[in-house]
Protein backbone atom coordinates (compact mmCIF):
# COMPACT_ATOMS: atom_id res chain seq x y z
CA UNK A 1 0.00 0.00 0.00
CA UNK A 2 2.74 2.63 0.77
CA UNK A 3 5.08 1.36 -1.71
CA UNK A 4 2.46 1.75 -4.66
CA UNK A 5 1.03 5.25 -3.30
CA UNK A 6 4.54 6.43 -3.47
CA UNK A 7 5.20 5.11 -6.70
CA UNK A 8 2.01 7.37 -7.54
CA UNK A 9 3.10 10.73 -5.89
CA UNK A 10 0.54 10.53 -3.27
CA UNK A 11 3.01 11.33 -0.33
CA UNK A 12 0.02 12.78 1.59
CA UNK A 13 -1.23 9.24 1.80
CA UNK A 14 2.18 7.71 2.29
CA UNK A 15 2.82 10.60 5.12
CA UNK A 16 -1.06 9.60 6.93
CA UNK A 17 -0.26 5.66 6.71
CA UNK A 18 3.14 6.04 8.15
CA UNK A 19 2.06 7.71 11.34
CA UNK A 20 -0.68 5.42 11.82
CA UNK A 21 1.67 2.33 11.23
CA UNK A 22 4.48 3.92 13.52
CA UNK A 23 1.46 4.69 16.31
CA UNK A 24 0.22 1.18 15.95
CA UNK A 25 3.86 -0.40 16.02
CA UNK A 26 5.22 2.00 19.53
CA UNK A 27 1.95 1.39 21.39
CA UNK A 28 2.34 -2.76 20.64
CA UNK A 29 6.34 -2.60 21.25
CA UNK A 30 6.16 0.05 24.34
CA UNK A 31 3.18 -1.73 26.35
CA UNK A 32 5.60 -5.27 27.60
CA UNK A 33 2.46 -6.05 29.95
CA UNK A 34 0.80 -9.78 29.18
CA UNK A 35 -2.49 -7.91 29.48
CA UNK A 36 -4.00 -4.34 28.48
CA UNK A 37 -7.30 -2.51 29.13
CA UNK A 38 -10.08 -2.96 26.72
CA UNK A 39 -10.01 0.63 26.15
CA UNK A 40 -5.96 0.28 25.13
CA UNK A 41 -6.85 -2.83 22.93
CA UNK A 42 -9.35 -0.61 21.04
CA UNK A 43 -6.74 1.92 20.15
CA UNK A 44 -4.66 -0.50 18.65
CA UNK A 45 -7.52 -1.32 16.68
CA UNK A 46 -8.18 1.81 15.69
CA UNK A 47 -4.68 2.64 14.51
CA UNK A 48 -5.27 -0.65 12.55
CA UNK A 49 -8.39 0.25 10.60
CA UNK A 50 -6.85 3.50 9.92
CA UNK A 51 -4.27 2.19 8.07
CA UNK A 52 -6.73 -0.19 6.55
CA UNK A 53 -9.34 2.46 5.09
CA UNK A 54 -6.68 4.25 3.32
CA UNK A 55 -7.19 0.55 1.33
CA UNK A 56 -10.64 -0.12 1.33
CA UNK A 57 -11.91 3.36 0.95
CA UNK A 58 -15.52 2.66 1.35
CA UNK A 59 -14.91 0.75 4.91
CA UNK A 60 -16.80 1.84 7.42
CA UNK A 61 -16.26 0.61 11.61
CA UNK A 62 -18.97 0.99 13.61
CA UNK A 63 -17.46 0.36 18.06
CA UNK A 64 -20.36 -0.25 20.37
CA UNK A 65 -18.65 -0.24 24.33
CA UNK A 66 -20.16 -0.56 27.30
CA UNK A 67 -18.30 2.72 29.04
CA UNK A 68 -17.60 -0.22 32.37
CA UNK A 69 -15.31 -2.24 30.27
CA UNK A 70 -13.26 0.30 29.09
CA UNK A 71 -10.70 -0.67 31.89
CA UNK A 72 -11.08 -4.19 31.81
CA UNK A 73 -8.31 -6.26 31.21
CA UNK A 74 -7.66 -8.73 28.86
CA UNK A 75 -4.50 -10.43 27.18
CA UNK A 76 -2.88 -8.27 24.82
CA UNK A 77 -3.93 -7.97 21.46
CA UNK A 78 -6.73 -10.60 21.25
CA UNK A 79 -8.97 -8.57 19.41
CA UNK A 80 -7.02 -6.93 17.17
CA UNK A 81 -7.08 -9.94 14.93
CA UNK A 82 -10.85 -10.52 14.75
CA UNK A 83 -10.93 -7.12 13.02
CA UNK A 84 -8.17 -7.89 11.06
CA UNK A 85 -9.65 -11.22 9.95
CA UNK A 86 -13.16 -9.21 9.15
CA UNK A 87 -11.36 -6.59 7.02
CA UNK A 88 -8.88 -9.21 5.14
CA UNK A 89 -11.06 -12.32 4.64
CA UNK A 90 -14.42 -10.14 4.36
CA UNK A 91 -13.72 -7.02 2.48
CA UNK A 92 -10.95 -8.65 0.12
CA UNK A 93 -13.37 -9.59 -2.87
CA UNK A 94 -16.50 -7.45 -2.03
CA UNK A 95 -17.62 -4.69 -4.15
CA UNK A 96 -19.20 -1.77 -2.65
CA UNK A 97 -18.99 -0.49 0.30
CA UNK A 98 -18.51 -2.63 3.56
CA UNK A 99 -19.42 -2.22 7.17
CA UNK A 100 -17.90 -3.85 10.88
CA UNK A 101 -19.49 -3.74 13.70
CA UNK A 102 -17.51 -3.86 16.95
CA UNK A 103 -19.32 -4.67 20.13
CA UNK A 104 -18.26 -4.91 23.54
CA UNK A 105 -20.13 -5.67 26.93
CA UNK A 106 -20.13 -7.20 30.64
CA UNK A 107 -22.27 -9.80 31.55
CA UNK A 108 -22.34 -12.32 34.27
CA UNK A 109 -18.19 -11.55 35.23
CA UNK A 110 -17.64 -12.21 31.25
CA UNK A 111 -16.12 -9.97 28.71
CA UNK A 112 -18.56 -10.62 25.76
CA UNK A 113 -16.36 -9.30 22.03
CA UNK A 114 -18.90 -9.52 18.91
CA UNK A 115 -17.02 -8.82 15.39
CA UNK A 116 -19.81 -8.44 12.37
CA UNK A 117 -18.80 -7.85 8.89
CA UNK A 118 -20.97 -7.60 5.77
CA UNK A 119 -18.31 -9.59 3.56
CA UNK A 120 -18.55 -12.13 1.46
CA UNK A 121 -19.05 -14.24 4.25
CA UNK A 122 -18.06 -18.21 3.65
CA UNK A 123 -19.50 -21.17 2.12
CA UNK A 124 -21.02 -23.75 4.96
CA UNK A 125 -18.00 -26.07 3.85
CA UNK A 126 -15.72 -23.03 4.34
CA UNK A 127 -17.52 -22.48 7.40
CA UNK A 128 -17.14 -26.30 9.14
CA UNK A 129 -13.96 -26.39 8.21
CA UNK A 130 -13.16 -23.37 10.18
CA UNK A 131 -14.70 -24.40 12.88
CA UNK A 132 -12.57 -27.62 12.75
CA UNK A 133 -9.33 -26.27 12.17
CA UNK A 134 -9.58 -23.96 15.52
CA UNK A 135 -10.50 -26.78 17.32
CA UNK A 136 -7.51 -29.40 15.94
CA UNK A 137 -5.12 -26.23 16.13
CA UNK A 138 -3.78 -27.42 12.47
CA UNK A 139 -1.57 -24.44 11.13
CA UNK A 140 -1.43 -24.02 7.73
CA UNK A 141 0.49 -21.28 6.00
CA UNK A 142 -2.10 -20.85 3.83
CA UNK A 143 -4.23 -20.12 6.48
CA UNK A 144 -3.59 -16.53 8.89
CA UNK A 145 -7.35 -16.90 9.51
CA UNK A 146 -7.32 -20.24 10.91
CA UNK A 147 -3.98 -19.23 12.73
CA UNK A 148 -5.43 -16.17 14.51
CA UNK A 149 -8.69 -17.72 15.65
CA UNK A 150 -6.62 -20.79 17.00
CA UNK A 151 -4.16 -18.48 18.74
CA UNK A 152 -6.77 -16.38 20.51
CA UNK A 153 -8.39 -19.31 21.68
CA UNK A 154 -5.24 -20.93 23.16
CA UNK A 155 -3.72 -17.37 24.44
CA UNK A 156 -7.02 -16.88 26.47
CA UNK A 157 -6.77 -20.54 28.33
CA UNK A 158 -3.03 -20.02 28.39
CA UNK A 159 -4.08 -17.29 30.49
CA UNK A 160 -6.36 -19.86 32.59
CA UNK A 161 -9.22 -18.96 30.91
CA UNK A 162 -10.51 -22.80 30.22
CA UNK A 163 -13.71 -20.82 29.56
CA UNK A 164 -12.72 -18.86 26.88
CA UNK A 165 -15.10 -19.42 23.60
CA UNK A 166 -14.61 -17.83 20.26
CA UNK A 167 -18.14 -18.50 18.13
CA UNK A 168 -17.80 -18.32 14.62
CA UNK A 169 -21.10 -17.91 12.31
CA UNK A 170 -20.89 -17.15 8.48
CA UNK A 171 -23.34 -16.57 5.51
CA UNK A 172 -21.80 -17.06 1.85
CA UNK A 173 -22.88 -13.39 0.51
CA UNK A 174 -23.81 -11.58 3.57
CA UNK A 175 -21.36 -11.72 6.02
CA UNK A 176 -19.64 -13.50 9.30
CA UNK A 177 -20.09 -12.80 13.24
CA UNK A 178 -17.50 -13.81 15.40
CA UNK A 179 -18.22 -13.66 19.24
CA UNK A 180 -15.56 -14.16 22.07
CA UNK A 181 -16.55 -14.46 25.16
CA UNK A 182 -13.60 -14.20 27.99
CA UNK A 183 -13.51 -14.30 31.77
CA UNK A 184 -13.34 -10.89 33.71
CA UNK A 185 -9.76 -10.40 34.60
CA UNK A 186 -8.95 -8.94 38.01
CA UNK A 187 -5.75 -7.81 40.00
CA UNK A 188 -3.52 -7.53 37.04
CA UNK A 189 -0.61 -4.96 36.90
CA UNK A 190 0.11 -3.24 33.41
CA UNK A 191 2.55 -0.87 31.57
CA UNK A 192 -0.46 1.14 30.04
Amino acid sequence: MIKWNAKLGKNKEVSEIAVQFCKLLRQIIDNKSEFVTVGYELGLISAYVNIQKKRYEQLEVRLELDEEINNKYIPKLILQPLVENAIVHGMENKIGSGKISISARQKDGYLIFTVVDDGCGMTSEQLNLVRNLKYERKLKSDGMYRIGLSNIESRAKMYGDESCDLNINSVEGVGTTIILRLKEITGVETDD
